[in-house]
């Protein structure tokens, strides 16, 4: 059987040099985002800009409200986060729930112009709270309720009563009068009862 050599000198790469953006849902009201640019896009960027007569002035990362296909120039749509070269993760908390997101890396210019050099994929946030939607297939009648609570009962289910909140009622009375529910106090209270009977008789 061969031995395998183990590569010691081998380390994970800081940077594949993909223009690739991937956006994630850590839960309603949060997104995680990385990235990986390729090491010219500076250089690409700076270019395009020197052609409109503006420089670069920051790294951003830019996240689209993708709810409604909102227009880019809509800046409410908009959520911009200020990056530099050494980053390439970022979490980002959103106002609201249940929205459609997307995220781009780009270059800010002199002039206000936004140069996008990569964009993510789209994602969408759970909605906060008990959803709204009650499906018809899953949804339990009365009837099939009232059937329920007679089996768990042990009575028969077809003649189960059309109000089962009364013989749960009922059922909960009978069993807290025949004494199968007793506190320790009131255990003690009775052994001490029996006690003081059988004294007396002596």
């Amino acid at each position: 059987m061969k031995k395998i050599k183990k590569n010691r000198d081998f380390t994970i790469p800081e940077s594949y040099g993909d223009n690739r953006v991937v956006l994630m849902v850590r839960d309603p009201w949060t997104l995680f985002c990385y990235w990986d640019l390729k090491k010219n896009v500076k250089s690409d960027a700076g270019k395009k800009a020197k052609g409109e007569k503006a420089v670069l002035k920051k790294g951003i990362l830019r996240v689209h409200d993708k709810t409604k296909e909102n227009d880019r120039s809509d800046e409410k749509s908009v959520l911009d986060f200020e990056i530099d070269k050494n980053s390439g993760s970022w979490y980002i908390h959103v106002d609201e729930t249940g929205k459609k997101w997307q995220a781009e890396i780009g270059f800010v210019l002199s002039n206000g112009d936004f140069v996008p050099c990569a964009e993510s994929n789209t994602v969408e946030t759970p909605y906060y709270g008990m959803s709204e939607v009650q499906d018809e297939n899953w949804k339990c009648t009365k009837k099939q309720y009232s059937k329920m609570v007679a089996t768990s009962l042990g009575k028969d289910p077809e003649k189960a009563p059309a109000n089962p909140e009364k013989l749960i009622e009922k059922y909960l009375d009978k069993w807290l009068s025949s004494g199968r529910i007793m506190s320790n106090r009131m255990k003690k209270e009775k052994n001490l009862g029996q006690k003081g009977k059988k004294g007396k008789k002596k």
